[in-house]
């Protein structure tokens, strides 16, 4: 098998890990009412995550 395949296989397996497990954290914040819950998963995920993303890997980000 490529090297291609395995990779494919691997982002497949690691994407399905991740949509898994992305409501885990709720089960930690019980208490929070569920737009509180949402309000914070959006902001990581839309915002934060993608930030932190880029400036680690995009070396001339000014540019």
């Amino acid at each position: 098998m490529t090297a291609h395949l395995w990779l494919g296989l691997a982002l497949t397996v690691a994407a399905g890990l991740m949509s898994g497990n992305c409501m885990l954290p709720a089960k930690f914040v019980r208490r929070w009412q569920w737009e509180n819950t949402w309000f914070v998963f959006t902001l990581v995920s839309l915002v934060v995550a993608p930030a932190i993303l880029t400036l680690a890997t995009v070396k001339d980000l000014a540019g």
